[in-house]
């Protein structure tokens, strides 16, 4: 329990943070250590340690995935988004924090057993995609990649995919005990220094920003979920693994995704609103997810 709340009020603590120092920090510095640093080490611990794969828990990811872009390209098109505010919004509407939000909120409202099924939601599913498809969408959004080729290749200059392979290829092989904790302490840095970028970025939302983000944060944190009641039972998922990839899904914005956007500068003020309002809002709708 002391943990679970240790960890929320860290949540709580980095976004005010970066907010009061903004002038002081650099937002790409932070990104880039996020992003080259953190992320890799926290992957390939977590894909090392990976034992057995349960493909529907996995598929729950893609799902909460592929319904964000239908979401987002069909409402964004209708509405006459942009190419960057359509980016931003999927990066942070179509992933979950599956770890640094989603781990605490299930010790609360489920119970420990509820952490190793999301423990594969979130090294098999949500770290994975974002390394790999969260690249590629930031990359087009951003109007570079447009070929295969190029896609590839962007998706290749972004560490945390080596880091998937190689935890993956290695999980047969023991680790050192030293190398073990190196990457632990490494990524372990990624959660509070994502909430301080940003909240490095973070601003009152603008009068027509409502709009987008009652829209982005509506798929996320309702929409989501309701297309996870569908799937899971279709599957033949059922009871506790069932219970846990429903709020997973429901958790607020990923905070690497929300990096990411801001890496490729895919309307900064958004994807912080995003981030920063989803947060503190999800904290309450994923308790009354849990309920059923």
């Amino acid at each position: 329990m002391e943990r679970q709340l240790g960890s929320l009020l860290l949540v709580a603590l980095c976004v005010p943070l970066g907010v009061l120092l903004r002038r002081d920090l650099q937002t790409a510095t932070l990104n880039h250590w996020a992003l080259r640093v953190a992320l890799p080490a926290i992957t390939l611990l977590s894909m090392h340690r990976v034992q057995k794969l349960e493909p529907a828990l996995v598929a729950s990811v893609w799902v909460v995935l592929g319904g964000g872009m239908l979401w987002t390209l069909i409402l964004g098109k209708a509405l006459g988004w942009d190419r960057q505010t359509i980016g931003a919004v999927v990066l942070c509407a179509a992933f979950s924090n599956t770890s640094f939000v989603g781990f605490p909120l299930l010790e609360a409202y489920v119970g420990h057993d509820a952490l190793p099924y999301a423990a594969q939601i979130d090294q098999l599913g949500s770290f994975f995609l974002v390394s790999t498809v969260g690249q590629v969408i930031a990359s087009v959004a951003a109007g570079g990649a447009t070929s295969p080729r190029k896609l590839l290749l962007a998706m290749a200059r972004f560490p945390a995919v080596y880091a998937s392979i190689l935890g993956l290829l290695s999980r047969d092989w023991p680790m050192p005990a030293a190398v073990e904790e190196l990457l632990a302490r490494l990524g372990s840095t990624l959660s509070p220094v994502a909430l301080v970028a940003v909240g490095t970025t973070l601003q009152l939302p603008k009068a027509g920003m409502w709009r987008e983000l009652a829209l982005g944060l509506g798929y996320k944190l309702v929409v989501a979920p309701l297309l996870l009641l569908l799937f899971l039972p279709a599957v033949g998922l059922h009871g506790l693994p069932a219970k846990v990839a429903l709020l997973e899904g429901a958790m607020a914005p990923m905070t690497t995704a929300a990096l990411i956007s801001l890496e490729y500068r895919l309307r900064p003020d958004l994807t912080a609103g995003l981030v920063g309002i989803g947060i503190p809002l999800s904290i309450g709708t994923v308790y009354l997810w849990s309920l059923l």
